[in-house]
């Protein structure tokens, strides 16, 4: 599948470089177009797939969180009234917004602790 990706990029860039762009060489364009945008879908759908189905373990990146967090990290979250009301099953979720580096995974060890 690759290959075929990187043969049909190839076609598109010779397709946009040469000045003879009529109407049949359009059609060819966006008909490569579609088909550079079908391997780029398959090219996630593998990645998020791989990713789901990695080798990944939670406790051994909970025991790093753990070495990186200072001790009193999250403490505002566990004595919240909101995490509160969820671990009495009063809420059922409690989501943790924002920016990436804010300290939501940090958070989240200290939830799963």
């Amino acid at each position: 599948m690759q290959n075929q990706c990187e043969r049909l990029g190839t076609l598109l860039n010779v397709s946009f470089a040469s000045y003879n762009t009529g109407p049949v060489e359009i059609n060819k364009i966006n008909k490569n177009i579609d088909m550079l945008r079908v391997c780029v879908d398959i090219e996630r759908l593998h990645a998020m797939q791989n990713w789901l189905t990695s080798n990944y373990n939670l406790e051994d990146e909970l025991s790093e969180l753990r070495k990186v967090r200072k001790s009193h990290s999250g403490k505002w979250l566990l004595d919240s009234e909101i995490f509160q009301n969820w671990l009495a099953g009063t809420d059922k979720v409690v989501v943790l917004k924002g920016p990436p580096g804010c300290g939501k995974t940090i958070l989240s060890s200290v939830l799963a602790s």
